[in-house]
């Protein structure tokens, strides 16, 4: 209000820098100053800096090195009385309060009279212009965004006031929070929109949709306070006039809001505007408006939060340089009865709080004065049935205590998680399966114990189910709880335990089976006389046939003169499986050495560079006697080497055939490198010639039928060991 008698003195306020108002623009202009307010002006006043988030500590800290505070009582936030306020300005300004201030002004006022007729109009003429607003460049900034909020603009020029990104965070800050206000203005995001050289030259402000309803709202509220404040505060109320006339007006001007249980609660009942407009909120509008009035009378008040049998919200105020709790919402019946007013936890401290069900509150401040714990302040009929609610809720403590004691018991009991039972001990297992919660004796007894036995097993079970109470102690005074969790830890290591020694005993078994089955090919490839057979073990499964010969087509096993290995041309024996059962039997090594020994007797003869030879043959009796003479000539007829010959080059088998009846094997040999000399050929052994000739054709034939037959045999061998 211009017409106002204060408006000149605000104004010539801030433009001495020596108040920079509540926030948001707003001066408070019905705000009772605290002491540390009271300091902030006269330091500005004194050309001293007390600014930022710790003006506050500045202000005080400038006064007491200025000796203001010389014989003062005082708590930085508390209301400062009229008393010590021209108390402070004697210290600063006059001769006999002896203040640094006093004697630089008494200086001036000397210098001002001594000054001639002309400088004194140039002063005048001086102090005429600084009456002119001058805002510093944060001021004008600010002044500038406020501007832009109090519009709704989206867009805020700020070039001319060289403004850094720390410093536009902070003005943010101040106008989300306008004095106890969320979000007055309704503002959703901000961004810099130019930024040069650390300077933001322009910034973007985005509003929520409901901001012009929001902001509505909150003049709305500010209203109601002024109006709820003029009516009820008047002056000469002290402190706790104020709270309790606050705290009578909103318990008897709004009901708690039924709502929030039916469904069709607005949004507002959580707010100030609920309290203060609707006349219907929860505790959080009921706390918000509470805030309010009192921070709007200028006594120091605090919205908190905590539990009372649920999520609440409440207040703790400062009279008299103490911090004490007041719920409001409590204190208001509900449902609602009009004229109804009770003071249950009005002015109470932390431990009174702590005994009626309020809880784990944040609050910067504690409670600790109990001057109005027990106070008798008038009460409505209600009175008696409260104190029964009182002694019903005493009941319900040492219930709690009782409980409090078994929980804390709980949490403290060994290996309750699934992790630590499987890592401990047997030993610690054993020590665990029963737990005791133990009772102080000075604190309970055994009827107390007693009479709630049967509720905290209940309890502790739908803690943990695991945990059932088995016993009471009534002359140790402890509970003795069974750990179900544990019991069963114990059976399922006695089991695995006997499913292991099971397991073990089966393995042992197998492992005897396939030992048997090993000792017996081991046997059939020792003493055998023969390349390959099928043989069936009965009474044996597949799975463990082919373990068994798995165990021994590993590389490196060894039995008698036989040794397994895979990336050998002729292995010393094969073993396959088939899904019937059968198992065939390759005894590689013996082949060989069959091969081997006709091979011996084929070289001796062509180191001897004979023509034409034979080899007996050996008799067997599971193989054809041929065959291995017949393979031994086979393998010696290409790429093959020995003693310097190369077949094909120094020698050249031509023809063989095996002569069942002489039980032998003709091999028929040229040396295309020694050709030998033709002796004169009678007509007699040119007929014998020929018929010989005739002889080795046949046995050419039917030695590459038997190499032909003997191919195949290979091949179809492959297949088999393939499959």
């Amino acid at each position: 209000d211009k017409n106002a008698y204060y408006y000149d003195a605000v104004l010539w306020a801030v433009e001495k820098g020596i108040t920079n108002g509540a926030g948001g623009g707003r001066f408070d202009l019905t705000g009772t100053l605290a002491y540390d307010q009271i300091f902030t002006f006269l330091c500005r006043f004194a050309g001293e800096e007390a600014e930022g988030s710790n003006w506050s500590d500045a202000a005080v800290s400038w006064a007491r090195s200025s000796v203001l505070t010389d014989g003062l009582s005082f708590s930085a936030k508390a209301d400062c009385p009229r008393q010590d306020v021209v108390y402070c300005l004697w210290k600063q300004l006059s001769e006999d309060g002896a203040g640094e201030t006093n004697k630089g002004e008494t200086d001036k006022e000397q210098t001002d009279e001594e000054q001639t007729d002309e400088e004194q109009t140039d002063k005048e003429q001086a102090e005429e212009e600084e009456k002119l607003p001058v805002l510093s460049d944060l001021q004008g900034a600010e002044a500038a965004i406020l501007n832009a909020l109090v519009q709704m603009e989206s867009e805020v020029d700020l070039k001319s006031y060289g403004l850094t990104s720390t410093q536009l965070s902070d003005l943010m800050e101040t106008f989300r929070n306008v004095s106890g206000y969320d979000n007055y203005y309704g503002l959703s995001s901000y961004w810099a929109t130019r930024v040069k050289d650390g300077i933001v030259e322009g910034i973007h402000l985005s509003y929520l949709d409901s901001a012009p309803q929001l902001v509505a709202q909150n003049r709305a509220v500010e209203t109601a306070v002024a109006q709820v404040v003029a009516q009820t505060v008047t002056a000469g109320m002290s402190g706790y006039d104020i709270a309790k006339a606050l705290h009578d007006y909103l318990v008897l001007n709004c009901e708690y809001d039924m709502r929030l249980y039916s469904g069709g609660m607005p949004s507002t009942a959580y707010t100030a505007y609920g309290a203060l407009v609707d006349h219907t909120a929860v505790c959080a509008g009921y706390a918000k408006a509470y805030e309010l009035l009192m921070e709007a009378a200028g006594v120091p008040c605090e919205y908190i939060t905590g539990y009372a049998t649920g999520n609440h919200a409440w207040n703790v105020v400062q009279i008299d340089g103490q911090w004490y709790h007041v719920d409001t919402t409590w204190d208001d019946p509900s449902p609602d009865r009009e004229g109804y007013v009770r003071y249950n936890y009005f002015l109470k401290s932390d431990s009174y709080m702590r005994q009626n069900k309020h809880t784990r509150w944040t609050a910067d401040y504690t409670c600790t004065s109990t001057k109005y714990d027990n106070a008798d302040l008038p009460d409505t009929d209600e009175q008696k049935k409260e104190q029964e609610e009182q002694e019903k809720e005493q009941e319900r403590a040492r219930r709690q205590a009782v409980l409090q004691v078994c929980v804390a018991a709980m949490e403290q009991f060994p290996l309750l998680s699934s992790a630590e039972l499987k890592a401990a001990t047997d030993e610690q297992l054993e020590a665990a399966q029963y737990c005791y919660i133990y009772f102080p004796e000075d604190e309970f007894d055994t009827d107390l114990l007693s009479q709630y036995w049967s509720e905290m097993k209940d309890e502790l079970w739908s803690r943990n189910f695991n945990l059932i109470m088995e016993d009471y102690d009534q002359s140790q005074l402890y509970y003795k709880v069974f750990r179900n969790d544990v019991a069963q830890e114990i059976e399922r290591r006695a089991k695995d335990q006997q499913e292991a020694q099971q397991q073990a005993q089966e393995e042992a078994a197998q492992a005897a089976r396939r030992a048997e089955i090993r000792a017996y090919l081991e046997n059939l490839l020792l003493t055998g006389e023969f390349e390959e057979q099928e043989i069936i073990l009965p009474g044996y499964e597949v799975s463990e046939l082919r373990a068994a010969c798995k165990e021994m087509t590993t590389d490196g096993y060894q039995f008698g003169d036989y040794a397994y290995d895979s990336s050998a041309e002729y292995p010393d024996y094969r073993l396959t499986v088939y899904a019937s059962g059968t198992i065939k039997v390759e005894n590689v090594k013996w082949a060989e050495e069959e091969i081997g020994y006709f091979i011996s007797l084929i070289q001796d003869a062509i180191r001897r560079g004979e023509t034409r030879f034979t080899v007996p043959y050996r008799e067997y009796e599971n193989e054809s006697n041929d065959i291995y003479a017949t393979r031994a000539v086979n393998r010696m007829s290409e790429n093959y080497s020995f003693d310097g010959y190369t077949a094909g080059v120094d020698y050249v088998i031509t023809a063989q055939g095996g002569s069942p009846d002489a039980g032998t094997h003709t091999v028929a040999v040229e040396y295309p490198a020694k050709p030998q000399p033709q002796p004169e050929q009678t007509q007699d052994s040119q007929q014998a010639q020929e018929n010989q000739q005739a002889q080795d054709s046949q046995q050419t034939q039917e030695s590459q039928q038997t190499q032909e037959s003997q191919q195949a045999q290979d091949s179809q061998q492959a297949q088999e060991q393939a499959a």
